[in-house]
């Protein structure tokens, strides 16, 4: 595998190359380029892995050529060995397979009040620390905001307790879904001064099959807050990004009608590509649509460099951001791995 950046960058109007952050920049604005930019991911087990494959830290810019920089709004207040708890208070048990993030230990709300929790301030000096490697970086640059709305609130009160509330108590729903909007409003407006070309907004709202807590109850309790962000976010002259995991055609309208450019992420057993293309690609570029599910765990190589293809051959003409649909896992068959990175690095077979 050779290293740096391939020298056939394209693009309507293009002279000479692209940086990386030039093709995303293009592709977002529903343009194709070619080669696709495109995004690998890894947990930290993985990372660990093939950080040691590659021989170097470095090896996702050097190796395999990410065109994405993405930062990630985290902090731990404390680290143990099963355990660790986030900015926000909330005890989180690590996966004992991965060491990532696993289940809430014990949520903080036991009552629908706010009257004895503290949120955290927001910390313009943290952001700044982690806004550090933009300076001078021809990525395309992400700040992300993980846990962004309805994961942060029943991280805080419980998945369950947190779908009665909104039909029980509508109220509490309302504040606390507010006061975590407030919180992330004041982190974009710091990501926004320290070089940040897009904030990922992370919050799971689908399963495989619909949404968790329904389109009306998304619509009334979840879009007023996300409109806002959308809003803060545009207003900085940078791109949305919003990350959802699962099945949300239902309220993909109403993500387009408030602002979403960059759509994260495209599950092929959840999507046709085709059909989604025809709807959404002048609307929405697509990042993501290989699957994790499938071919990247269960697949054969050949599989792998096929579904890639399918999905360049698809999604490419609409302004598409080549990547799998999840981070990659350490359990996922290296050969696989390599098999999507071939592909990344050479689109012209």
């Amino acid at each position: 595998m050779t290293l740096g950046w391939n020298a056939s960058d394209t693009a309507p109007g293009a002279k000479g190359l692209l940086t990386p952050r030039e093709r995303v920049q293009i592709v977002a604005t529903r343009q194709e380029v070619r080669p696709c930019p495109y995004q690998l991911d890894m947990t930290a087990g993985a990372d660990q892995y093939w950080a040691s494959y590659f021989g170097r830290s470095d090896y996702l810019r050097e190796c395999v050529g990410n065109h994405l920089l993405r930062v990630k709004h985290k902090r731990h207040l404390a680290v143990y060995d099963d355990r660790y708890v986030d900015l926000f208070g909330v005890t989180w048990m690590l996966d004992p397979l991965t060491g990532g993030m696993g289940m809430v230990g014990a949520p903080l709300l036991h009552e629908a009040s706010l009257n004895d929790y503290r949120f955290p301030q927001p910390d313009e000096a943290m952001v700044r620390e982690l806004c550090g490697p933009f300076v001078d970086s021809d990525l395309f640059r992400i700040y992300e905001i993980g846990l962004s709305l309805f994961e942060r609130a029943w991280s805080l009160r419980g998945m369950e307790q947190l779908l009665c509330d909104f039909h029980l108590e509508p109220a509490f729903a309302h504040a606390l879904l507010g006061r975590i909007t407030d919180y992330n409003l004041q982190v974009i407006d710091f990501a926004a001064g320290f070089g940040a070309d897009c904030v990922l907004l992370g919050d799971d709202w689908g399963q495989q099959r619909g949404l968790i807590m329904g389109p009306d109850i998304w619509r009334k309790f979840i879009k007023p807050c996300v409109k806002r962000l959308y809003e803060r976010i545009r207003a900085h002259g940078m791109l949305v990004c919003q990350h959802s995991c699962g099945d949300n055609r239902e309220i993909i309208s109403d993500l387009v009608s408030m602002g979403l450019s960059i759509y994260n992420t495209f599950q092929p057993e959840i999507y046709d590509a085709a059909a989604f293309a025809k709807q959404w690609g002048r609307e929405l570029t697509v990042y993501g649509g290989i699957s994790t599910q499938r071919e990247l765990r269960y697949g054969t190589p050949g599989e792998v460099r096929d579904a890639a293809r399918r999905m360049l051959d698809i999604l490419g003409p609409c302004g598409y951001i080549l990547a799998p649909t999840h981070q990659i896992t350490l359990d996922m068959p290296g050969e696989n791995i390599l098999a999507l990175i071939d592909v990344m690095r050479d689109q012209t077979t």
